[in-house]
């Protein structure tokens, strides 16, 4: 009998820890949905995407510039 117990709780906490897992990929996977389409509107927007454009063309050249890439000045990353 408590054999049983022991391994019937075993089993609970286990599919507690599969459902938690699967919880937290939905949240990110939503997360990350609603800042690609934030980022896509943004750029769909004529009114923004040139100066969008313009900044990662010059982030970019800061970047060969200094032979390392970083995320200074970047203009999606707060959008994120």
């Amino acid at each position: 009998m408590e054999n049983h117990f022991h391994t019937r709780s075993n089993n609970l906490l286990k599919s507690v820890v599969r459902y938690e897992e699967a919880n937290l990929k939905k949240i990110i996977s939503n997360i990350s949905q609603e800042a690609l389409e934030e980022v896509n509107k943004a750029l769909s927007d004529p009114s923004r995407a040139g100066a969008i454009h313009d900044a990662v063309f010059e982030s970019a050249l800061t970047g060969i510039r200094e032979g390392r890439m970083t995320y200074a000045n970047d203009p999606l990353l707060p959008m994120l």
